[in-house]
């Protein structure tokens, strides 16, 4: 089993037993949460359907609590052979088919993949298209009108929403740019916890701006967010895994579905897009500093409509409550992690560029962890504890490195 199938196994566990760990399970005891959850079907990452005995629950749980999420690995291959038949693109486009045409049939789905290249004959069968139709409510007469509720959390931190929205246009350096913001908000007091502007809607920035949120605000039990690629994303799952936050997704094709964090951004755009001299804006700098002060000034320390008081003292009744984390911790849990296998030149390899390790690991596979945003340095990892730096290759530097030669003329032949 490769190491991509496995930290998709371990997610897969931890997706069953993180409200657990941070307490937002339903039910009255543990032993019955793991009885309730043994009666359903599930769907491996590699398309396999399988049901559960309460014990097998009960044990992930115990292991992530004495090792973290590393101890939700699996120790042992039993996939092999087996594939996924459906992959995201293929399951995206099927979203596509049913919300343009609801009354196409899964015949018609599958055919139309097979002609457009997605799937072939081999690999997926009419009923594999049938179940994931059924199982994602996408038959007709269930995709002719969704019913909403609203819902609120209770205490502050319990759920946060995140979602990125297009603003305004801006000429730096010549060149005219579409500025991105992404916003976190805390869902019971309506705080907007953590925001910045990018000219990418990229999984590593919306990581920054979750990062700086942690470290201002503490954790969230929840993560609410949609399957864009910058929240749908394999890493962002780890960092929530790492850190016990529930990371939950709207359905595919449900902006609506985030209303709190949909409707601060039309607050945003309505009173302080409209009302912000765009002549005065030259770097994302200049346009944070403008929003940063509208939400201090005009959001964040007023009363809310619906709270009855602002954002901000809401937020404050539930301190004591909230958990903070230090800051070596949150470090290690934003890292990236990738394994690298040590040439016989003391070099790896990460995003095309090189980096020169001792000469100890030559031939060993390494765990590295790096931070995206500054490829400088990079981390090996043993046993999850962090054993040394890595650094770029200067190749320039290595050439100018005096060696010591042997002159063996001065050595005596004993021949």
């Amino acid at each position: 089993m490769d190491e991509q199938m496995m930290k998709k196994i371990a997610l897969f566990r931890y997706a069953l037993i993180a409200p657990l760990i941070n307490g937002t399970f339903q039910g009255e005891s543990k032993s019955q949460y793991y009885r309730d959850l043994s009666k359903k079907k599930y769907e491996l990452p590699n398309g396999r359907e399988v049901m559960y005995a309460p014990g097998t629950f009960k044990s992930w749980y115990l292991l992530y609590k004495q090792k973290g999420f590393d101890g939700l690995y699996p120790k042992t291959r039993n996939d092999i052979g087996m594939t996924r038949t459906l992959d995201n693109e293929s399951k995206q486009r099927i979203h596509e088919l049913k919300e343009k045409y609801p009354y196409i049939t899964a015949t018609m789905v599958h055919q139309k993949l097979l002609e457009e290249g997605y799937i072939s004959v081999k690999s997926t069968s009419l009923t594999t298209i049938t179940r994931y139709i059924a199982r994602n409510n996408l038959k007709s007469k269930q995709l002719a009108g969704k019913e909403r509720k609203s819902f609120a959390f209770e205490k502050a931190n319990d759920c946060w929403q995140a979602d990125t929205s297009h603003t305004i246009y801006l000429t730096e350096k010549g060149k005219k740019r579409k500025v991105y913001l992404i916003l976190f908000l805390d869902d019971a007091s309506r705080l907007v916890v953590g925001f910045d502007f990018f000219y990418e809607d990229s999984a590593v920035n919306v990581q920054k701006v979750f990062k700086k949120a942690i470290a201002t605000y503490g954790i969230p039990k929840r993560l609410y967010v949609d399957n864009g690629s910058s929240y749908a994303n394999q890493q962002l799952s780890l960092i929530c895994a790492m850190l016990g936050v529930v990371l939950i997704h709207t359905k595919p094709y449900d902006a609506q579905a985030k209303g709190k964090v949909e409707r601060i951004f039309r607050t945003i755009k309505d009173q302080w897009m409209r009302a912000a001299d765009y002549g005065q804006f030259h770097t994302l700098e200049d346009v944070r500093i403008s929003l940063e002060e509208y939400l201090r000034k005009k959001y964040q320390n007023k009363v809310h409509s619906a709270l009855k008081m602002s954002p901000k003292d809401r937020y404050i009744t539930d301190q004591n409550e909230i958990r903070y984390i230090d800051e070596k911790t949150l470090e290690d849990g934003f890292l990236h992690t990738e394994n690298r296998k040590v040439r016989n030149d003391a070099t790896i390899t990460l995003n095309r560029q090189m980096y020169e390790v001792p000469q100890k690991y030559i031939g060993m596979m390494l765990k590295i962890k790096y931070d995206p945003s500054n490829l400088e340095e990079l981390y090996i990892y043993e046993d999850n504890m962090r054993k040394e730096s890595v650094y770029m290759l200067q190749r320039v530097d290595n050439s100018k490195v005096k060696r010591k030669y042997i002159d063996f003329s001065m050595v005596e032949d004993d021949l």
